[in-house]
C-alpha cells in the first residue's frame, strides 16, 4: 500500500502513510472502481524484510492495530496477533493469508494460521473455488532463509502436501 519502511511503534505515523495513499487523486480513482482485498507485506509492515522481530517495543503491535483502524477487511481470524481472514462472495471462497507479521527465520507463518489454512484448503470443496491470496512469490530460485515460499521449505512442504491432497483442482493462488 505505501513504501514508507516504518519500523516505529508511532501508531500516528502509520495512519498517516495510509492517508497519504488513501489520499491520491489516483489511488482514489482506482479503489472507487476496482474492489480491492489488501494484505500488508514488505514496505508496509515493519520495514524491508521485517517479520515478527520489532526493532522497538510495541511496533509489531502498533501496526497490527493500524491495520484493523486504516483498512477495511473482513473479520480477522486471530486479530491480536495476525491479519489473516478469509470471505466468500457467491460459490468463491478468499482465503488472505498473513504471511509478514508472524514470520521467523525458518517459519513464514505462526502453527494457529498454519492450521486454519491447512483447515480453509481442505474445506476447498465446499466451493466452486478458493482464491488463497499470499504475498510471498510460490516459485523463484531456491534461497535457504530467503523472503519467500522457496526460503523456508518445511512450511512449503507441508503446504504443497495438503494442496496436492485435495479432491477437487479448485484452489488458485494469486500473488
Amino acid at each position: 500500500m505505501h513504501y514508507e519502511d516504518i519500523s516505529s511503534n508511532d501508531l500516528a505515523k502509520r495512519i498517516h502513510a495510509f492517508d497519504m495513499t488513501f489520499g491520491s487523486r489516483s489511488q482514489q480513482n482506482l479503489f472507487k472502481d476496482v474492489p480491492l482485498v489488501y494484505m500488508y507485506d514488505d514496505h508496509d509492515w515493519l520495514g524491508n524484510d521485517s517479520g515478527f522481530q520489532e526493532t522497538q517495543p510495541g511496533a509489531r503491535q502498533t501496526a497490527l492495530e493500524s491495520y484493523r483502524l486504516a483498512i477495511p477487511h473482513y473479520p480477522l481470524q486471530q486479530p491480536n496477533s495476525n491479519s489473516a481472514h478469509a470471505f466468500t462472495i457467491g460459490t468463491v471462497r478468499f482465503v488472505v493469508s498473513d504471511l509478514r507479521s508472524e514470520a521467523r527465520p525458518q517459519q513464514i507463518y505462526s502453527e494457529e494460521q498454519r492450521d486454519w489454512l491447512f483447515r480453509e484448503l481442505r474445506q476447498s470443496y465446499l466451493y466452486d473455488f478458493l482464491i488463497w491470496v499470499t504475498t510471498k512469490p510460490w516459485i523463484g530460485t531456491p534461497e535457504q532463509g530467503g523472503d519467500n515460499w522457496l526460503g523456508n521449505p518445511n512450511d512449503r512442504q507441508m503446504l504443497a502436501e495438503v494442496l496436492s491432497s485435495l479432491e477437487r483442482r479448485n484452489v488458485l493462488a494469486v500473488s
